[in-house]
């Protein structure tokens, strides 16, 4: 599962306001390869939405599929 845990307004090369969403996978745990330390750590990512800001606003705190 991910979370949809913001969004953010950016701008195209052609001066146009879209809104992508930011979103979190699972928490996982990774050694460091330098120290061997663990630490916490999940992976984040963002995708265009067709969403306007009111939507987005809803969907934070959303679990989907992925």
């Amino acid at each position: 599962m991910v979370k949809i845990i913001d969004y953010r307004t950016r701008t195209n090369s052609q001066g146009k306001s879209f809104n992508v969403l930011l979103l979190q996978g699972e928490i996982s745990f990774v050694e460091s390869k330098e120290t061997g330390a663990i630490y916490a750590t999940a992976m984040n990512t963002s995708i265009p939405s067709t969403f306007h800001e009111q939507t987005c606003k809803s969907l934070i705190g959303k679990e989907i599929p992925g």
